[in-house]
């Protein structure tokens, strides 16, 4: 029932604000500045019983006043008010589903604090009205050009800046870290689909979202912030169908003794055993990040490397001889096989690159000869491509090798990772790769990290008689 009726939430036809002010610093006025930034389609109502006009808008002085059940309602208000306010929503039925913004409920553990939780859940109980929080930031969905996310004055500017059309849902129990995970994908060249800040969870929880990206066809990757989860076999079960379907991508916080007390103080969450989340993220293919790098890494290397990984097995091709080794090393760390070129692809190489290029084993140093020369890279990795024993490749250097490879790389039938260090060109150079699918990272170390996970993912599938086909 919730799986459906979600998709309506991130693609609503008319959104009220209550609680909005005409002050710059007002959440609700910020609220209406986004939605108006981000060019929500839709009819948009305000609610406050003092004014008449806001940004040439009527303002409605009473929810009585509102002429249909809106699809989303956003309530900007302080939190002992908020009971009030959902019960007249449920009441005279002004809304399918409510973004609840206040901080002050379960997660201070008062009785104050966990009494107007409690009411939240009574107020909403056998209705068919949904919540999102309380102590959240809201909902984003570039498709349904809808955005909640704030929380400062100039947030849904930013979050203007960081919209594209993308293959990713975020589902996060922290808003300011939604914000932050947004940012960092797109200087990656990824695009959130869409994105939500959940909170408290006092109805509607991570599972919920989960069950509901997983029939989302215009999302490809699930990543997650997690704190902890309230129905741990429910949690259960929607993993194990969803994995099934794509990646889920989860950074489970909380798994130190004082990571659990800071959870149950920011969102109320039951951090619950570490132990026990490995066994089941082992389990059920879920792929465990280790932090906050890692959830960016994978999320980028997922959302952008559309090829089977096959066995796995490595060609590096490198302009920068101690990257070359860095590399190499990475990939026997983290268990993946650098085998050698067949004596074909050797004598292949001597006939494409000068006499000076480095090893011609694997991998294939070109020495830094490629900044004169930068169709060395092309020449290379189109003959190593070639070899029956190498899966994927990694090539090594700094930008620009976008240009000198893109042509190559949309002809490839086996995928390419970019491995371009901490150049200044960084960002703008990997947004150029991502677009021809080409995972690009500032180091060895996390880009093969980022394989080793796909390529666990992708034996996941096979072991389940799934295919990595079913999600590529």
């Amino acid at each position: 029932m919730k799986m459906l009726s979600l998709q309506g939430m991130f693609k609503p036809r008319s959104v009220m604000v209550v609680g909005i002010s005409n002050k710059p610093e007002n959440l609700g006025y910020t609220v209406l500045l986004s939605l108006r930034e981000f060019g929500f389609p839709g009819k948009v109502y305000l609610v406050n019983p003092r004014l008449t006009e806001i940004l040439g808008l009527k303002v409605h002085n009473s929810l009585e006043e509102i002429p249909e059940t809106v699809d989303l309602a956003v309530i900007c208000t302080s939190a002992e008010k908020v009971p009030s306010i959902l019960q007249k929503i449920v009441d005279e039925r002004k809304a399918r589903w409510v973004v609840v913004y206040a901080a002050g409920f379960g997660e201070l553990r008062t009785e104050e604090g966990l009494t107007l939780e409690e009411e939240i859940r009574r107020i909403i109980y056998g209705s068919e009205v949904h919540v999102v929080g309380p102590n959240c930031i809201g909902v984003y969905s570039f498709p349904g050009k809808i955005n909640t996310l704030t929380g400062a004055r100039d947030t849904y500017k930013l979050i203007s800046e960081l919209s594209g059309e993308g293959n990713v849902g975020f589902i996060s129990q922290s808003g300011w870290f939604t914000i932050q995970f947004m940012s960092a994908c797109v200087l990656r060249g990824v695009y959130l689909n869409k994105a939500v800040s959940t909170g408290n969870e006092t109805d509607l929880t991570t599972t919920d979202f989960m069950e509901c990206f997983a029939e989302d066809p215009e999302i490809r990757v699930i990543s997650s912030y997690l704190e902890g989860v309230k129905d741990g076999r429910k949690f259960i079960e929607t993993l194990k169908k969803t994995t099934l379907k794509k990646p889920v991508i989860i950074w489970k916080v909380g798994k130190t003794n004082v990571g659990k007390e800071a959870v149950k103080s920011h969102t109320g969450s039951l951090a619950g055993s570490a132990e026990i989340y490995d066994a089941v993220f082992r389990q059920f293919g879920v792929v465990s990040a280790e932090g906050n790098e890692d959830l960016i890494d994978y999320t980028v290397t997922f959302a952008t490397c559309k090829s089977f990984l096959g066995k796995g097995r490595v060609g590096i091709v490198s302009g920068p001889g101690g990257f070359a080794v860095a590399t190499a090393e990475a990939c026997e760390k983290f268990g993946l096989k650098v085998p050698k070129l067949s004596s074909q692809t050797v004598e292949k190489l001597r006939k494409v690159l000068p006499k000076f290029a480095g090893g011609l084993l694997n991998p294939v140093d070109l020495t830094m000869r490629v900044g004169m020369e930068p169709e060395l890279y092309r020449n290379a990795l189109e003959v190593v491509a070639e070899d029956e024993n190498v899966d994927l490749l990694i090539v090594v250097g700094n930008p620009p090798i976008y240009q000198t490879i893109k042509d190559l790389v949309k002809n490839l039938e086996k995928p390419v990772f970019a491995v371009l260090g901490y150049f200044k060109d960084f960002f703008e150079e990997t947004k150029k790769l991502v677009k021809i699918g080409v995972p690009t990272y500032p180091s060895p170390e996390k880009a093969v990290k980022s394989i080793k996970a796909l390529l666990n993912y992708q034996t996941y599938l096979e072991k389940k008689n799934v295919g990595s086909g079913a999600w590529i």
